[in-house]
């Protein structure tokens, strides 16, 4: 039998997640396994490096911590709880907590996303660029286009996902990079 790191296992289930989400699939199925990943990743990168780990997940919003893990707890958990429910998580949660995945994916294997990371990646920082800290772009007019795409996607999960399919076709053909980012810059 092959071998695989915590890494791999945790690339694997990010994967195969997004293309769940790609195809509009039973939303708890992607949420199980992009937290499981997620659970991994974070734990990985506690142990790496302790210090940065720390301002890290000190830096993100306290719902972002927190609320994330409550759908995994319950798929995974009936113990306390056996007659619990809840709500199905939002296309934007479920997102989000792909997104914080992937942030914590890039810095593991040293910014080497897949390319259906680095499609979903561009798609959440496209669509929501003030959270990352993006730049306006020098031009007006093509500043003002990148807004309105940003909110036309904000609006519709489809148009997202249909984002990432056509990112993904460009890196599958060569025309675009395998580990691209959108970097945080500085507005001058």
């Amino acid at each position: 039998m092959a071998q695989i790191s915590k890494l791999d296992a945790a690339r694997r289930q990010l994967d195969a997640a997004i293309e769940s989400w790609l195809k509009n699939e039973d939303v708890l199925i992607a949420h199980a396994l992009h937290m499981a990943a997620l659970g991994v990743l974070t734990d990985l990168d506690r142990y790496e490096r302790p210090d940065e780990f720390k301002l890290f997940w000190d830096g993100l919003p306290a719902v972002v911590r927190m609320s994330h893990r409550r759908v995994a707890n319950f798929l995974k958990h009936a113990d306390r709880d056996p007659h619990e429910t809840i709500e199905e998580p939002s296309h934007d949660d479920h997102e989000w907590s792909i997104g914080l995945a992937i942030s914590f994916y890039r810095r593991l294997s040293e910014n080497n996303p897949t390319p259906l990371m680095t499609a979903f990646d561009l798609m959440m920082k496209s669509v929501w660029p003030e959270f990352f800290n993006i730049a306006a772009d020098p031009d007006p007019d093509i500043e003002w286009a990148a807004q309105h795409a940003g909110k036309m996607m904000r609006d519709s999960p489809d148009m997202r996902r249909r984002n990432v399919s056509s990112t993904l076709k460009l890196i599958e053909e060569g025309l675009f990079p395998a580990n691209a980012d959108l970097q945080r810059t500085e507005r001058v």
